[in-house]
């Protein structure tokens, strides 16, 4: 089974690779939807032998609308991963009548490829509302991989559209279910013919801190035990 571990933690990347996970998305602030991590914590994450790193390129939560200078900040944090390492950046620009934002994808791609990195588009594919002439694009651009849930809340809901993504893909990008992943759904998501799965292992150690300073989490071991005694 190929999966990739979304991580914010290096506890959460070691254990992404005892037990050999394909890829992992390193991020900060998942409980935003994840933005880009500190240059510390990607090169720590990038020194880890074994699964693919790819660093998620976001500059800030909320929408998928980017100004000049946040599309300047992210194609310096792409040079960032390059210097660090890393196998690929994931990355998601979207209009504000939600397509794909082409100016933007355009120049993030150009200058990962440049570089030699893999490319990721990120869950902001699910608020499009046209997904297969979005697909279309992601494909003429030569992305190499598209992380989805189907436009749903959880890749499960979302499968029926997964499905249609993969035929209509006919192989010329990688499709990776992403959401909601869990024990008893992933043997599903896997028949689909995805690429991978994409799901987060940690759980809350306690819910807070204190003064809105967030939550403490530490990796959940059983959920990924779990998820792949499943497949074999």
């Amino acid at each position: 089974m190929k999966f990739e571990l979304c991580i914010a933690s290096y506890e959460e990347a070691l254990m992404a690779q005892k037990y050999k996970a394909y890829r992992i998305e390193v991020c900060a602030a998942l409980e935003i939807g994840g933005i880009t991590p500190s240059y510390g914590f990607i090169k720590s994450c990038c020194e880890i032998e074994g699964p693919e790193k790819h660093i998620m390129i976001r500059p800030r939560g909320g929408h998928f609308e980017y100004t000049p200078d946040e599309v300047h900040l992210m194609l310096e944090n792409i040079e960032v991963c390059k210097a660090l390492n890393a196998t690929g950046v994931v990355f998601g620009a979207l209009t504000e009548n939600l397509i794909i934002d082409k100016e933007t994808t355009g120049q993030l791609t150009e200058k990962a490829k440049s570089l030699g990195l893999q490319t990721t588009f990120h869950r902001a594919f699910d608020f499009v509302k046209k997904p297969i002439q979005n697909l279309e694009i992601l494909i003429d651009f030569g992305i190499d991989n598209l992380l989805t849930s189907g436009l749903e809340p959880t890749a499960i809901q979302g499968k029926k559209t997964i499905l249609s993504l993969l035929e209509h893909a006919n192989k010329q990008i990688h499709i990776i279910a992403g959401s909601g992943v869990h024990a008893n759904n992933v043997v599903s998501l896997l028949n689909t013919g995805v690429h991978a799965v994409h799901f987060t292992a940690r759980k809350p150690i306690f819910n807070s801190v204190g003064l809105k300073m967030g939550d403490v989490f530490e990796p959940d071991e059983d959920k990924i035990q779990k998820i792949i005694s499943k497949t074999y």
